[in-house]
């Protein structure tokens, strides 16, 4: 299975509480919310070159109550990235400890990069799973995923993504850049 998935980042004249109701009445599931705490990690070499086709990016994501903070679960991910932006073969599973997750990817000699920390409010439509993420220092996105097959035509879908997210008629930009990447650039003052 592939992800594939589409970013908007919202103009800040758009709040949280205003997205969800241009998009409440799509929704076929309650609304859940999530903080997530993403520990990243990337292989020696890979760490000061850009992420391209076959770049294997390691994730580390924490799952606490938003209300009190409180653990529930880790997962450990890896993503492979493949061709098209935002699109990326994905392995994950539930880890018991992801302290002791990421004490083992720093042994086996990957380097954790940055954390992405962000409050994610999720439901789906027909079509997506639909994510709407506050993250610090990035600011407030609606992210659009799909699980697809390994042969799906993934600029297809995100086309159709794309399509999607225009006729929501918001402020914003299409964002092609995975929140991890925009966060190392901001510290390196890339734009």
């Amino acid at each position: 299975m592939i992800e594939i998935e589409s970013k908007f980042k919202l103009s800040a004249n758009m709040t949280r509480d205003k997205l969800i109701a241009v998009l409440e009445n799509q929704f076929v599931v309650p609304i859940s919310i999530k903080h997530q705490i993403d520990t990243v990690f990337l292989l020696p070499e890979q760490v000061d070159a850009p992420i391209i086709p076959g770049s294997k990016i390691m994730r580390i994501r924490d799952v606490l109550d938003p209300k009190t903070g409180e653990l529930q679960r880790s997962f450990m991910t890896l993503k492979i990235e493949r061709q098209a932006k935002l699109v990326s073969d994905e392995y994950e599973f539930a880890v018991d400890s992801g302290d002791m997750a990421r004490q083992m990817l720093t042994v086996l000699g990957w380097q954790e990069v940055v954390t992405v920390d962000k409050v994610r409010l999720e439901s789906k439509t027909e079509d997506y799973t639909i994510c709407v993420d506050e993250v610090a220092g990035l600011g407030l996105f609606i992210e659009l995923e799909v699980l697809a097959e390994d042969d799906a035509n993934a600029d297809n879908i995100q086309q159709q993504m794309y399509s999607f997210l225009k006729n929501l008629n918001i402020d914003g930009e299409l964002w092609k850049t995975p929140y991890d990447t925009s966060i190392r650039n901001l510290r390196k003052g890339v734009s």
